[in-house]
C-alpha cells in the first residue's frame, strides 16, 4: 500500500468570503472566527479488536477551522448558530490489533475536510458548551509490517461529523475550546475521530 499524497485544501477563498461577511455585519458584534487545533486523531479499523497487551504510538494532529455566526436560536438568552468549515490532519499513528490469534500493527494516516453547523449553549459569560453536526470528506491509507496479517483500510468516504465540546473566553475575542469529534466513516473498512484543543480569534 502507498501513502496518500493528497494535500490540504486552500482556505484563501473561505477567508475572503468570511471577511466580506464580517464587513457587512460589523455593527452586530463579532461574527467571524478563525482558529487552530492540536490533539490526537486516528483512523480505526472496522471489525477488529485492539490488542490491549501491546502499546500503540502516534504523532500529534493539527487542524484549522473558520466559522461565520449566522443567527441566534430564540431559546433563553439565545443559542448562537454558526457555519463552520475546517481541515483536520490525521497524522501517522500505529495501533496494534488482534488478528487470528496474533497481533497486526496497523500504521495509518489521512485527513478530513468538513462543513458543519455549530450550536452553542452559554453557561456563563465566559463558558459555553457546543455541538457540531455536518459532513466530513475523509481520506485514509495504512500499511502493516511484512510477516503480519494485513489490514486494508485504504479509501475515501464522506461521513457524518459529530462533535461536542466546551469553549472558554480567555479575553475579548480570544477563545479556547476542547472537543471530542467523530468524523464518521473514513473508508469502507475504517472510521475516524479524535480529541483536540483549539484556540480561536473572533472579529
Amino acid at each position: 500500500m502507498t501513502q496518500n499524497q493528497n494535500r490540504p485544501p486552500r482556505v484563501g477563498a473561505l477567508a475572503a468570503l468570511l471577511g466580506f461577511a464580517f464587513a457587512a455585519h460589523a455593527d452586530e458584534g463579532p461574527r467571524v472566527y478563525f482558529g487552530l487545533t492540536a490533539g490526537v486523531a486516528a483512523a480505526i479499523a472496522k471489525d477488529y479488536d485492539t490488542d490491549r497487551h501491546e502499546t500503540g504510538s502516534g504523532r500529534p494532529s493539527a487542524g484549522v477551522f473558520a466559522g461565520l455566526r449566522l443567527f441566534d436560536l430564540p431559546v433563553g438568552k439565545g443559542l448562537p448558530v454558526a457555519l463552520e468549515a475546517g481541515y483536520q490532519d490525521i497524522s501517522s499513528h500505529t495501533i496494534p490489533y488482534r488478528v487470528g490469534g496474533g497481533t497486526t500493527d496497523l500504521t495509518a494516516r489521512g485527513h478530513s475536510s468538513y462543513l458543519a453547523l455549530r450550536v452553542s449553549a452559554p453557561l456563563t459569560e465566559r463558558v459555553a458548551l457546543y455541538g457540531r453536526l455536518g459532513a466530513a470528506r475523509n481520506v485514509v491509507d495504512g500499511n502493516t509490517p511484512a510477516g503480519q496479517t494485513p489490514i486494508d483500510i485504504d479509501g475515501r468516504r464522506t461521513g457524518v461529523l459529530a462533535g461536542f465540546g466546551a469553549e472558554f473566553v480567555l479575553m475579548p475575542n480570544l477563545l479556547l475550546r476542547a472537543e471530542a469529534t467523530s468524523f464518521g466513516r473514513a473508508s469502507a473498512n475504517a472510521r475516524a475521530g479524535g480529541i483536540s484543543a483549539g484556540i480561536a480569534v473572533g472579529f
